[in-house]
């Protein structure tokens, strides 16, 4: 498994990569639980669908106006850039 952050890991199998959403919630056995947002064929795949999950996460949060949802829009993108350039 792979950690991004807090909120938002990356797990593998022998087919593929699946993105989940960590939701800070324990089951009855005290495993962490996960919401699952995908199945992708490369590690590449899965982390662009993260980009993309966080952003659709971060507008259903709020209300914007065209201009705040632009500038929303390029922070996050920039936050996820920041995120994967230090794992370089």
């Amino acid at each position: 498994m792979i950690v991004i952050n807090e909120d938002w890991v990356v797990d593998s199998d022998e087919y593929c990569y699946i993105l989940k959403e960590d939701l800070h919630k324990q089951d009855k056995k005290g495993n962490k639980r996960y919401k699952v947002h995908g199945y992708f064929p490369g590690l590449g795949a899965a982390l662009s669908a993260l980009v993309k999950q966080d952003t659709r996460l971060m507008m259903s949060r709020g209300s914007y106006s065209l201009v705040q949802a632009v500038a929303a829009l390029k922070k996050n993108e920039q936050k996820w850039e920041e995120i994967f350039e230090c794992l370089t």
